[in-house]
């Protein structure tokens, strides 16, 4: 409940700071890639971590607030079917602009 009441409040107050400056229109590069490689990585290491017996039911949260960029859609692809594959759920949570990306993760 702690690490829960935690969260809501980072992301409430990363929401607000957004609201409070929106970004330009001008599209800016995202590493949405990368963050979703990382978080794939850090899931396997914790599943191979975890003691015989318990069962970890991984998810990732995704909040977007950039335009998708065509030159990542291959390796944001890759790693959305990695996670299917793996059977951990994509969330997300699409500030702006509508997400293809994410439409086909979630």
């Amino acid at each position: 409940a702690n690490m829960n009441g935690l969260l809501r409040q980072e992301i409430t107050r990363v929401i607000l700071s957004i609201a409070e400056h929106p970004p330009a229109s001008v599209a800016c590069s995202t590493m949405l890639s990368g963050g979703l490689s990382k978080s794939l990585c850090y899931i396997q290491r914790c599943i191979r971590e975890t003691p015989v017996g318990e069962i970890l039911k991984p998810r990732i949260l995704v909040i977007k607030a950039a335009v998708d960029l065509p030159a990542q859609h291959l390796a944001i692809m890759n790693c959305i079917f990695a996670s299917q594959k793996q059977n951990i759920p994509i969330d997300s949570c699409v500030l702006w602009h509508t997400s293809g990306f994410l439409q086909q993760a979630s």
